[in-house]
């Protein structure tokens, strides 16, 4: 009736979380260890093993992921209304309880 059903909704849904578990970001933290993450993967990491200590990297790596989570939910607010408008009116509350609750 409106072109999307309950499972072309769920698919929408699905590939939104999906574009947001893969975003990456990087990191180049001050004691200079720089780090790529994505969700919960860490694609690439550059340090001195002579240079900086575990917990040195261990902090660039804590706070890479923290950039992440928050650009991650920058990402869902600031689009939220256009992701919304990509579905019929009738669809729009189901698909941001989908959102929301994931």
């Amino acid at each position: 009736m409106f072109g999307l059903n309950p499972i072309a909704l769920q698919e929408k849904t699905k590939a939104i979380q999906e574009h947001c578990i893969n975003m990456e970001v990087s990191h180049e933290h001050s004691n200079g260890v720089c780090v790529t993450v994505s969700a919960n993967r860490i694609k690439d990491l550059a340090y001195d093993a002579e240079k900086h200590s575990h917990e040195q990297v261990k902090d660039a790596i804590n706070q890479c992921f923290e950039k992440w989570s928050s650009e991650t939910k920058e990402y869902f607010e600031t689009n939220i209304d256009t992701i919304l408008e990509s579905v019929p009116k009738v669809f729009r509350q189901e698909l941001k309880n989908q959102l929301l609750g994931s």
